[in-house]
């Protein structure tokens, strides 16, 4: 797989570098594994521009690729590496012992003839798939899923591979190729080895044209642009941006560095959110210390992994009981959603039991 810089026979040549495809073993790819893949440039079912910069490009058709591997048990042979225009990395064409054929993303160090497996029992071996619960420390993999039975989604492109970290009950500590350390669910699969291609970062494509050929428009800066088209545009001559309210999108909205993540349940850190449904409970209970009857009546095991059980537990600051039910009210700041808490607080009104 290595990169080759061409002549410069043309402007165009002069500084393009393209790989050599001598992995690839097979041209015309395996009929029954395509599927038309039809091109929105840019736009959506109205017919009106909600992505930038995409038209054109090559015709392409899409390559089905087994992403879940779920043919467990099954020895499948490498038949061939193909190349793949919808992704950076090669394919791999598996023909199983019962005949069916099927494609995967081609694992470096991935050859013509190599035995794949997938499901318990596989080998650690390039191109072998395996619950993460099941892969040594240490081991390098990609095609990881993020929730079990899913399919693969992360760590896919060229020369990418995750290392499995640490294990802690149910869940396997991943570090991504950004160098995030992820919680994945030990019953996720992933592939081992890494993704194969790794010298596509070496690639030039020494011309406008090329990425024409890929289906990318130009981009055109906000700074260039005239004021009615961009919150950036105008001044004279080669003018910075100038806002007080800070770099924007066309649209106004806060760009170039502003948080836009607000999913309460992946991010980062601590958080502990509860749903109020989740946390009723009967009304007749015992008289029991307050942190006894969080144990014994919140179905908490189902909300909450191990490790932050009790500190949930000791964060149970009081019982209220409106019209008859009673609902956990948590003192940390960040335990809850504000606009529930604040609810529960408001429309309740009734009586309160300090926790001890």
């Amino acid at each position: 797989m290595p990169v080759v810089r061409l002549k410069p026979t043309s402007p165009g040549r002069r500084f393009q570098s393209v790989s050599t495809y001598s992995e690839v073993t097979k041209g015309k790819p395996e009929k029954s594994l395509l599927a038309p893949l039809t091109k929105s440039g840019g736009r959506n079912n109205y017919g009106r521009l909600t992505m930038a910069n995409r038209g054109g490009g090559n015709k392409r058709r899409y390559r089905i690729i087994d992403f879940k591997r779920q043919k467990d048990g099954m020895i499948a042979t490498v038949a061939a590496i193909e190349y793949d225009p919808n992704r950076t990395c090669r394919i791999a064409l598996l023909h199983y012992a019962d005949g069916e054929k099927r494609y995967i993303l081609a694992a470096r160090n991935l050859e013509v003839g190599a035995k794949i497996l997938s499901g318990p029992g596989a080998d650690i071996l390039p191109g072998n798939c395996l619950e993460l619960q099941s892969i040594p420390l240490g081991t390098l993999v990609h095609n990881i899923e993020i929730q079990p039975a899913r399919g693969g989604q992360m760590v896919r492109s060229a020369g990418a591979s995750a290392q499995v970290m640490a294990k802690e009950g149910a869940y396997v500590t991943l570090r991504l190729p950004s160098g995030e350390m992820r919680k994945v669910h030990g019953t996720c699969r992933a592939t081992v080895g890494e993704v194969g291609n790794a010298e596509h970062e070496n690639e030039s494509l020494g011309k406008a044209g090329k990425n024409r050929n890929l289906g990318r428009k130009p981009h055109v800066r906000g700074v260039v642009k005239s004021p009615r088209d961009h919150p950036h545009g105008g001044g004279e001559a080669q003018s910075p941006i100038g806002r007080k309210k800070g770099p924007s999108t066309p649209w106004g909205k806060p760009a170039l560095g502003a948080k836009t993540r607000r999913n309460r349940r992946t991010d980062k850190g601590d958080r502990l959110d509860v749903h109020l449904a989740d946390v009723l409970i009967p009304t007749t209970l015992p008289a029991l210390p307050l942190f006894d009857l969080a144990v014994s009546h919140f179905n908490f095991p189902n909300l909450f992994p191990l490790e932050q059980r009790e500190k949930v537990f000791r964060s149970v600051a009081r019982l209220v009981r409106p019209g008859g039910i009673w609902i956990a009210d948590f003192a940390e700041p960040r335990s809850m959603p504000k606009a529930i808490t604040e609810k529960v607080r408001y429309s309740v009104g009734l009586v309160e039991r300090k926790g001890k």
